[in-house]
């Protein structure tokens, strides 16, 4: 994953917790297989419950963009299948 979505300017709107939340979960993406990436994806939930944030569905649509935007097509693909399963929000 490359560091140009950080410039993505609608980040500059979001919660600076929220945001350092986001750093460390693409951080923890670009480390990891991309077989396993939906595992971490999908912990971003619970650990955003744990720090006691909510996200919009804008900002979480925003955030599904950006994380998986190096992902290849099949596995984004799984992944909105596996949101609209456990009814995350998103488009």
């Amino acid at each position: 994953m490359h560091d140009s979505w950080k410039n993505d300017p609608r980040l500059k709107t979001m919660d600076q917790k929220k945001l350092t939340l986001l750093m460390s979960f693409a951080e923890s993406l670009e480390q990891t297989p991309n077989e396993h990436k939906m595992a971490i994806l999908l912990s971003l939930q619970k650990r955003a419950a744990e720090e006691h944030l909510t996200f919009s569905p804008e900002e979480t649509e925003l955030l599904f963009t950006i994380l998986t935007k190096d992902m290849p097509p099949g596995e984004r693909q799984k992944l909105q299948m596996i949101r609209n399963l456990v009814g995350m929000p998103g488009k």
